[in-house]
């Protein structure tokens, strides 16, 4: 094998190599952080100052803050919860910072790791703060909208309501409106029938039965002074009924009463000469 394929399979290798180690310092990041994710009253700040000095001796090649792990763990990860998080984060840094005095005093050998995992706590203080400050504007946003769409929502439907009310409540007076114009109708055409019963029948015979005791002029005179006066009252009650349903012109069309009152009073005036 030549030196460049030797040197191309170590390259591939390592960067194998690489990649799985990464992967489990993702891991084991996540199980760090996760000892701060734990109820305030349960926590202990000895296992995560464990957890991050066991992270930093072991993956010190990959000695981050594993941003998108945390993000994750705060957008969708139940179990964390702010106020926990910050009075844990607050126990561990209070503790690191004491140790990190009293190793200082004592001229401890392992001062540098101690400050190495407070400025470790720091970054992911930060990134947190950052993360849930995003996830409350996130949250104020989306009930803006919704109470937003809400008002909307509810500006719709009672417009709707009120528009359906205002339809229910003319569809209401029309049908009030076409039972008074039955009515009116049908007892108009009642008054109607009584009063053609009336001119055509009872006054004409009775006219008819003393023919022989009245003058021929006289006759035709009361005859056309009768038919004047049942002819008009019968057409105006007609065409009230109509202006009742709206169809006034109707009766115009169809029949002309200025002609007969014309001809019943040129005869009317005939038969009162002629007396």
């Amino acid at each position: 094998m030549s030196d460049t394929n030797q040197e191309k399979l170590l390259t591939g290798l390592d960067k194998e190599k690489k990649q799985v180690l990464d992967y489990t310092a993702r891991t084991k990041f996540a199980d760090m952080f996760n000892t701060l994710l734990v109820a305030n009253q349960s926590y202990n700040p000895d296992d995560t100052l464990n957890a991050i000095s066991t992270y930093v001796d072991n993956y010190d090649e990959f000695n981050i803050v594993y941003y998108s792990v945390i993000s994750n763990t705060i957008f969708f990860d139940e179990r964390f919860k702010k106020e926990d998080f910050y009075s844990n984060i607050e126990s561990f840094l209070s503790k690191v910072s004491n140790s990190y005095r009293v190793m200082k005093e004592r001229n401890d050998s392992e001062i540098d790791k101690m400050a190495v995992i407070y400025r470790f706590a720091i970054k992911m203080f930060e990134h947190v703060s950052l993360a849930a400050t995003q996830v409350d504007k996130i949250s104020g946003s989306i009930i803006i909208e919704t109470e937003k769409a809400v008002q909307e929502t509810k500006k719709e439907v009672n417009t709707t309501l009120k528009e359906q009310s205002d339809k229910d409540k003319e569809e209401i007076k029309k049908y009030y409106k076409g039972l008074e114009k039955d009515s009116i109708t049908i007892m108009g055409m009642f008054v109607a029938i009584v009063l053609a019963f009336t001119g055509s029948v009872i006054i004409p015979t009775n006219l008819v039965n003393n023919a022989a005791n009245i003058e021929p002029a006289k006759l035709v005179l009361l005859l056309s002074g009768v038919a004047f006066i049942f002819i008009n009252l019968l057409y105006q009650l007609i065409r009230f009924l109509l202006i009742i349903n709206e169809k006034s012109e109707s009766i115009t069309k169809l029949y002309d009463i200025s002609v007969v009152n014309v001809i019943l009073i040129i005869v009317f005036a005939v038969s009162l000469y002629c007396l």
